[in-house]
């Protein structure tokens, strides 16, 4: 399994498991009767209907409109936050792992407007954890764990958690390393494009030159990043590193 490595690197850093939250899990949603949830997105804007939702067996018969309505706006903004953080990708709305994807981690993102940012992630390492070669679908091999990924670095980063930040972004790299491909991904792109911030923000600029040339041949709408003055610096700093082990090589053999 190509996401074995990942995880190990990630056990010394992994908070306890809470399970399936009881509050997404709670939500039985059936959205396959009428164009699954591609039925739920508008070509513009994200969620334009509201989802088939079967109220739980054990509700009562006072839990109608209001709690309804509750339910849907919930998975309205779950799926429009979702489509945010996924611009740029909207291959991943084809995925069966959407809703559930993008349910979780805007309960995730909820956590963390509520202070609760142990809580939030938990969510984002297990759904992390969820991710395995079984998981994956035709769309973006990728999709389901970059999201995750991404938000939890930017997280770690908040919180000064530097070291863990950074071993969250390398354990990502490791996967694709594993893969032994860069192919067109735009998912996965965005996060090593934040791993490159990340490293250039730390002072590691040729590090951060490296990782986001890696990021421009998965998706080329990155490209004008190398514009920016930090790694137009980087490239000058790389060359001159290049340079010096060059000439240094060539005196070491006269």
């Amino acid at each position: 399994m190509i996401y074995q490595t990942f995880f190990q690197i990630l056990v010394a850093l992994s908070a306890s498991s809470l399970g399936t939250d009881s509050f997404v899990s709670g939500l039985v949603i059936r959205t396959a009767r009428r164009g699954g949830v591609n039925h739920l997105l508008s070509s513009d804007s994200g969620a334009t209907a509201a989802p088939d939702v079967d109220v739980d067996a054990t509700d009562d018969n006072n839990d109608t409109a209001s709690n309804l309505s509750t339910r849907e706006g919930w998975i309205q903004n779950s799926l429009s936050y979702y489509n945010r953080v996924t611009r740029g990708a909207e291959h991943v709305q084809s995925s069966p792992l959407y809703l559930k994807s993008a349910m979780d981690n805007y309960f995730a993102r909820e956590k963390i407007k509520n202070g609760q940012n142990q809580h939030a992630e938990s969510i984002y390492r297990r759904l992390m954890e969820e991710m395995t070669d079984e998981n994956k679908h035709d769309i973006c091999d990728f999709s389901s764990l970059a999201v995750p990924t991404l938000l939890l670095g930017l997280l770690l980063q908040r919180e000064g958690r530097f070291d863990d930040a950074r071993t969250v972004f390398e354990g990502f790299s490791h996967v694709l390393d594993n893969a032994a491909t860069d192919h067109q991904c735009c998912c996965s792109a965005r996060v090593l494009q934040a791993h490159a911030l990340f490293e250039m923000k730390q002072q590691n600029g040729v590090r951060a030159l490296e990782i986001i040339q890696r990021a421009i041949g998965m998706d080329d709408n990155l490209s004008p990043v190398l514009q920016w003055k930090q790694f137009q610096d980087a490239r000058r700093m790389l060359l001159l590193q290049q340079q010096q082990q060059h000439y240094g090589l060539g005196a070491s053999m006269t």
